[in-house]
């Protein structure tokens, strides 16, 4: 009866503890065709780039996180796979999408970095 009672207390926490993880990983497209957290609001391709790319080589990286921008390298931006991404400085990035000093686009992306708090 006691191993009863503890097998089924420990599916319960078991159950409670999946259905936390699953609340947290919870997605959205956002207005500009990239995943989002739901909790959070955060670009879910800057976490992975931070967690797995940044982190592990902090010596190629002088600047922080925030002074970045992670370009996908196959042009899918719901593709956040690590090997998709590439951390760069702006005028690199620019020079990849082949942008040239676009006002619209300036804006949105001083806008933009303003947003991201300073990892």
């Amino acid at each position: 009866m006691l191993i009863e009672i503890v097998i089924l207390i420990f599916i319960f926490i078991l159950i409670i503890l999946v259905k936390k993880s699953n609340e947290k990983c919870k997605t959205f497209i956002d207005e500009n065709g990239y995943y989002r957290y739901e909790s959070n609001k955060k670009l879910i391709h800057r976490d992975v780039a931070f967690k797995y790319i940044y982190k592990n080589n902090r010596h190629e990286y002088p600047l922080k996180f925030r002074n970045y921008q992670i370009h996908h390298k196959n042009r899918n931006n719901l593709d956040n796979r690590v090997e998709n991404l590439q951390i760069t400085i702006r005028e690199e990035h620019e020079k990849i999408h082949n942008i040239n000093g676009d006002a619209n686009y300036k804006e949105y992306w001083k806008t933009y970095w303003e947003k991201i708090p300073d990892k």
